[in-house]
């Protein structure tokens, strides 16, 4: 007998949809049948669409910046992420420069993630290494996080990282496992003043930045054989050059990820009354550029969320340079974008993820695998009048959802049962380096 069954719900396999009965026995999965199966409890899933959980590989819950530290820690960023069916959330290291530092900053998240109410990694974070990329590298597996981000920007505060570190890094990954992640902008390219308003954001820091960064980087990927990954893509023109240049990188050795809010906004919320909320970085972009990236939906690999809450006192500035940059929505992952993108959605949620970040068994409904689930009743329109995290708003207020979460499980515990938080204890996944 299972522990629990998810009754005749509608199944995605991963490619495509079952209507049947999941079966769930000591936290995995056991069965995906059209049969009935017994429970000694079950839960009726008719109507609803039957998801593995989703995993957001982009959050900052608990980010101390200077004396600033954002609204949401790992208690209120991960209730807001269950809410809105995410199972698996990776979160990043503080900036490190050698090895001896990075386990020091793995022992201080962890201890910070105790709350945490979802399953959780980490990313390690570097700026300007001082000591051999592979020492870093090594120390990335053996913690368990297979995967280093790097800047091509903020040189002002000593987090940059140089190309040529950069390759050594790539070079370095291709022998350990490890996956680069680079927040690409070419600095030389932005206009970083003091004093920049609020609705010059994005003109400060444009389109090209990016473009060219990440072309730039798409060559060191080509010389070294290294596994990039660029976080928060927002310009579609990076995407439609990489698709005319560099074809056999992508989905490969070259990862795309992007964020809700690339896809669905523009620069144009900077000149509202409430710009300063909308202030992330990079920037929002042209309508062309939001439209363009749409269209090479197909190329981007996963959808994060790079949930970065503030509360508004943090926020209502009229310039750049007072703001923290970032928002928070992680809750809103999948029904902000399920309207225009439907199942598209998903394995950029779930399979790719686990795969590109090595988490062996999450992202899939198979058994033997964690039953993270989601259920989701996909029909439903709505609009955001509240969230669940502990900033005392969201940039997403008013915005006009498709689909809702009902019910979110981890390793076959109910976090989120009938919209009615229960609470849950998230473990620290070890992710495997890549082979």
């Amino acid at each position: 007998m299972d522990d629990t069954v998810i009754a005749g719900g509608t199944i995605w396999t991963g490619s495509g949809w079952l209507r049947g009965h999941l079966g769930i026995k000591d936290g995995r999965i056991r069965a995906v049948s059209t049969s009935p199966l017994t429970g000694a409890q079950t839960v009726d899933a008719r109507g609803l669409r039957v998801l593995p959980g989703l995993i957001d590989s982009h959050v900052h819950f608990g980010l101390g910046v200077g004396a600033t530290l954002t609204a949401d820690g790992f208690a209120g960023g991960s209730r807001a992420a269950a809410f809105g069916g995410v199972t698996t959330v990776i979160d990043f290291l503080d900036p490190v420069r050698t090895a001896a530092q990075m386990a020091k900053a793995w022992a201080e998240r962890a201890a910070l993630a105790r709350d945490c109410a979802v399953d959780y990694g980490f990313h390690a974070t570097l700026a300007n290494p001082t000591e051999p990329v592979r020492a870093l590298a090594a120390e990335a597996v053996r913690l368990g996080c297979p995967s280093l981000k790097v800047f091509t920007a903020y040189s002002s505060t000593d987090r940059r990282t140089s190309d040529r570190t950069i390759g050594e890094l790539l070079k370095a990954g291709a022998e350990a496992g490890t996956t680069v992640l680079v927040h690409a902008e070419n600095e030389s390219l932005m206009d970083l003043r003091p004093g920049t308003p609020v609705a010059l954001h994005e003109e400060s820091r444009p389109a090209l930045c990016e473009v060219s960064a990440v072309l730039t980087l798409a060559e060191l990927v080509r010389a070294t054989g290294g596994r990039l990954y660029v976080v928060h893509t927002n310009v579609g023109t990076t995407v439609e050059r990489l698709k005319s240049l560099h074809p056999d990188l992508l989905g490969r050795t070259l990862f795309l990820e992007t964020c809700p809010h690339y896809l669905l906004w523009t620069k144009d919320r900077y000149g509202q009354a409430n710009g300063a909320r909308f202030t992330m970085t990079p920037p929002l972009r042209s309508r062309d550029e939001r439209r363009c990236l749409a269209a090479c939906f197909d190329a981007v690999d996963t959808l994060g969320t790079d949930h970065c809450a503030y509360n508004a006192v943090q926020k209502d500035h009229p310039t750049t340079d007072l703001i923290p940059m970032g928002i928070g929505g992680v809750e809103f992952l999948l029904p902000s974008l399920w309207g225009q993108f439907g199942e598209r959605c998903l394995p950029r949620l779930t399979a790719n993820p686990a795969r590109i970040h090595g988490l062996p068994r999450k992202g899939s409904l198979t058994p033997g695998f964690d039953a993270d689930v989601v259920l989701f009743d996909p029909g439903v329109r709505w609009k955001v009048e509240d969230h669940h995290g502990d900033a005392d708003h969201t940039a997403w207020q008013g915005e006009p959802m498709k689909g809702r979460v009902v019910s979110t499980l981890v390793r076959g515990r109910s976090v989120v049962r009938d919209g009615q938080f229960l609470g849950g204890r998230g473990e620290f996944i070890r992710r495997s380096a890549a082979r």
